[in-house]
């Protein structure tokens, strides 16, 4: 009973200094997250082409610059349209004022006090301001980020030597090896089918929005594509805006349940029916675990943290189905 009492007490207390660091180094953690996910990224690619006859050299080359093309487009398209997007807000919220209006008249009720109050505590404007900043600072900290990235490239090759010698044991790194190659089979495969469902229901959404002709169509499938990486909660945030959107340009009920039906189900098939199939029980993580580690991280290092949340859960996991003592924890 002492010994069990003993281990919480210690977990507990280790639970507790690992949250405050992962706090107070926030600042130094996630532009190396950022640059770990970079440089899987680059690696992942460099792989491909190399399983395709090409020289190492050159497919890292070629990886290097997709990825610099690929994100320098994302982060120029996502400020050039909150740009946009931020000066056409008060003309969408004139116009959703005069929706409500309508309403209240047709009915005969005062909605007016209930949307003013709305607008009051959620602040469209600073949300997308604040969405810009968070892309500004990353951006700002593209040297120290480059610096990881590029170390992490300098020394990736020869981690499995320098792993072998830090154990005395050849059992020992042989267990070590076998966890971190499970913890990059899990998360290749992760970030490949998300990917996949990620970009098909951008695309499909992208072409959905365009027929109907909704303002900033390309930037709302950008967000959808981004947003699906966010389990649960991600894909509803992603599709409430342009049908928000939708509802103030069109001011037409019919529009609304057309856009919100078709990006609806689009979210339906491809997360609940495609995805599922494709995933199988690779990650074997409840939703219940997702949705609380979705929570904590995101408490922790916010929109990064959201994004990053089944990754980190996963290798969690894994580390923790290793050992006998943080087995009941897995």
């Amino acid at each position: 009973m002492n010994n069990s009492l003993s281990n919480i007490t210690h977990l507990l207390l280790a639970s507790s200094i690992g949250l405050y660091l992962l706090i107070i180094g926030k600042n130094l953690l996630v532009p190396l997250i950022i640059a770990v996910v970079i440089w899987y990224l680059i690696v992942s690619i460099t792989d491909v082409l190399e399983r395709h006859k090409l020289p190492h050299a050159l497919a890292l080359g070629v990886s290097i610059l997709l990825c610099i093309i690929v994100m320098t487009g994302i982060v120029l398209l996502v400020n050039s349209n909150i740009s946009a997007l931020i000066q056409e807000l008060p003309k969408y919220q004139e116009k959703f004022t005069n929706i409500i209006i309508r309403i209240s008249e047709h009915y005969s009720i005062d909605l007016a006090d209930e949307i003013n109050k709305f607008f009051k505590e959620i602040n469209i404007t600073k949300f997308f301001s604040d969405s810009a900043l968070v892309i500004t600072n990353i951006a700002g900290k593209i040297g120290l980020i480059s610096i990881y990235v590029l170390f992490l490239l300098l020394e990736y090759r020869n981690f499995d030597r320098k792993l072998e010698k830090m154990f005395v044991h050849k059992k020992n790194y042989k267990h070590a090896l076998s966890i971190i190659h499970q913890i990059a089979h899990d998360i290749n495969l992760y970030l490949k089918i998300k990917t996949f469902t990620s970009l098909t229901t951008g695309i499909i959404s992208y072409i959905i929005l365009v027929a109907v002709g909704v303002d900033f169509a390309e930037f709302w499938a950008l967000l959808i594509f981004l947003f699906n990486y966010i389990p649960t909660i991600g894909s509803i945030i992603a599709v409430i805006f342009p049908v928000v959107i939708s509802v103030v340009q069109f001011q037409s009920l019919f529009w609304f349940v057309l856009i919100l039906s078709l990006l609806v189900s689009v979210q339906i098939i491809v997360g609940n029916i495609i995805e599922p199939r494709l995933m199988g029980k690779s990650l074997n993580l409840s939703p219940l675990v997702i949705l609380i580690s979705l929570a904590f991280w995101a408490s922790v290092w916010g929109i990064i943290g959201a994004f990053l949340c089944i990754p980190i859960t996963d290798i969690l996991h894994l580390v923790f189905a290793k050992f006998e003592k943080t087995r009941p924890l897995a």
